[in-house]
């Protein structure tokens, strides 16, 4: 039998678990192996939505969810080129955007987050009018107090968030 990274970490979903940090960073470890094992393509069916697109993903949301807004932009600049340029799927390249949007609020860039929130737009509208969006457009929005980002409250309204 030969190994199988993913058996190895149970799922993907376990990247998101809470826990230690060390468990998170070994399961994304072998996330990556399995999404980059080349007998994979054997049986395209179960295979078909593990790539490696998606376990960036993972990774980028865990680290969000945990906390590490810059963990997550650092490994978001490159799938920002590559695998969300490369991706077929808009969803995907739009959830990319929405989790360094989430990251950006994190550290405070809220313009940063915005521009990350219209990028996601032109690539899956449909995913950024999602009600864990809109409390995120809501929550940046609430957060510019002073409205010194018009374009943030003009997405906002576009949404029909209120600001």
């Amino acid at each position: 039998m030969t190994h199988d990274p993913l058996r190895e970490i149970g799922s993907r979903s376990k990247i998101r678990a809470p826990g230690p940090r060390r468990f998170r960073e070994g399961a994304s470890n072998l996330a990556d192996r399995a999404a980059a094992a080349p007998g994979r393509r054997r049986n395209a069916a179960v295979w078909a939505n593990f790539r490696q697109v998606n376990v960036t993903l993972h990774q980028i949301s865990a680290a969000v969810s945990f906390g590490g807004a810059g963990i997550a932009l650092d490994a978001a600049r490159p799938p920002a080129r590559s695998c969300a340029a490369t991706s077929r799927s808009p969803e995907r390249r739009a959830a990319l955007w929405v989790e360094a949007a989430r990251a950006y609020a994190q550290q405070g860039r809220l313009a940063d987050g915005c521009r990350a929130l219209r990028i996601a737009e032109t690539c899956a509208a449909q995913d950024v009018r999602r009600p864990a969006v809109r409390d995120l457009v809501a929550d940046m929005a609430a957060r510019d107090r002073r409205r010194t980002l018009p374009e943030l409250h003009h997405f906002s309204r576009r949404l029909g968030v209120p600001a």
